[in-house]
């Protein structure tokens, strides 16, 4: 009865309802009869195991097995949202053999693919999405990857429909009934003259990367030292230590510190222009109030705490932390783990955005496959940047 309802608040023919019911029962039956938990999935496929996202996976999955209908994991592009999600819903499958629907692509509410989301082609529609979800006995776990609605799809049962829960991706939360949010915090990376630098997440997962391209590759002192200083400065981003890490193989990892080092925003640009167009995008349509003081706080070198930022703008605490917090939620700033008072950092990509030329005259720049961003910020351009090659 469910399902039908559904399925007419959807707008599927009764024709189109029976070939696909039909379709899908089928599938489910042989699905049971063969008892593979892993032939239920849609889930798509990783490349070696998840790295410095562990604890990450037990907390969200045990919230899921405990209940929760809808958790949106958010955070900056490329730091590994989509996977951490793969590894969430896979985790709840083989705990609770829970039926798992994937939802790729950044769909919109009409089940239309955006590219630019996740650049990733949606395998299904929400409708053939929701009905799959639905078919069958027991709970369905929908996975979302990419959801950046302003509101939930019409026709598209809420969270707290009791017949399956929802995991979205999204760079921002949808702020709907009963979300909980989780932000994925750059992967930890070792702080300068850290004798024990293998042992950090950042530093595996680049050195994993290295090897994809260099089978045999096996980190000398300078190697790790490079290695280190590289996971600094791209903020432990995994989709920019996997843009940066093709050139071991072609330069020594000293040129590449330098050129990564000297103007970060170029390389970035070079090495992921998805993920400096996403940052862009992001600080675009930040609300007028929080991108100025992302620009302010920008140019402090330091960590800082909401109580550091309000002293030093003249403004009451709580409204400084209302707009350092659309900034946490966004990825742009991350926690700086000190005991105490709880302390942030601009990530390194942003700082360097916001200081450099792009901050002050970003219509004079074409991002890489993107149009030119107008982002009215106060703060004039400077002189001029300098644009280092590797050589």
């Amino acid at each position: 009865m469910t399902v039908r309802l559904l399925t007419s608040a959807l707008g599927i023919s009764d024709d189109d309802y029976a070939v696909t019911a039909h379709s899908l029962e089928s599938r489910a039956d042989s699905e049971l009869a063969d008892d593979d938990v892993d032939a239920q999935s849609t889930l798509p496929v990783t490349c070696g195991d998840i790295i410095g996202r562990e604890d990450d996976v037990d907390l969200l999955s045990n919230v899921l097995l405990s209940g929760q209908r809808l958790i949106t994991i958010t955070g900056f592009p490329g730091s590994g949202k989509t996977r951490l999600a793969i590894e969430v819903a896979r985790a709840v499958q083989a705990a609770a053999g829970t039926r798992v629907v994937w939802v790729g692509g950044g769909q919109g509410p009409d089940g239309t693919t955006d590219v630019g989301a996740s650049g990733r082609s949606a395998p299904y529609g929400h409708r053939n999405a929701v009905l799959k979800a639905l078919s069958g006995n027991g709970t369905a776990l929908l996975v979302v990857d990419g959801a950046h609605w302003e509101s939930w799809p019409a026709g598209v049962p809420r969270p707290s429909h009791p017949s399956f829960q929802v995991l979205t991706t999204s760079r921002r939360p949808l702020r709907l009934p009963g979300e909980i949010t989780h932000s994925v915090l750059p992967l930890a990376a070792p702080a300068w003259m850290d004798e024990d630098a293998g042992a950090y997440p950042a530093v595996q997962l680049l050195t994993q990367y290295i090897r994809r391209f260099q089978p045999s590759f096996r980190a000398t002192e300078l190697d790790s030292a490079a290695i280190a200083e590289l996971c600094r400065s791209l903020d432990g981003n995994p989709a920019l230590l996997l843009g940066i890490a093709d050139a071991f193989s072609m330069f020594e990892p000293e040129s590449i510190v330098r050129y990564v080092t000297t103007d970060i925003a170029s390389a970035v640009a070079e090495a992921a222009p998805a993920v400096l167009a996403g940052a862009w995008e992001m600080v675009a349509t930040l609300e007028t109030d929080t991108r100025e003081l992302l620009l302010q706080i920008s140019g402090l070198a330091s960590d800082w705490s909401v109580g550091d930022i309000a002293e030093l703008l003249g403004e009451p605490p709580l409204r400084v932390g209302r707009r350092v917090r659309g900034l946490l939620d966004a990825g742009l700033i991350h926690p700086y783990v000190t005991p105490g008072t709880p302390r942030f950092r601009v990530l390194g990509l942003v700082r360097a955005m916001m200081q450099g030329e792009w901050a002050g005259a970003p219509a004079n720049v074409s991002l890489p496959g993107q149009p030119r961003l107008r982002i009215p910020l106060s703060r004039p351009a400077s002189a001029s940047r300098t644009v280092t090659t590797v050589p």
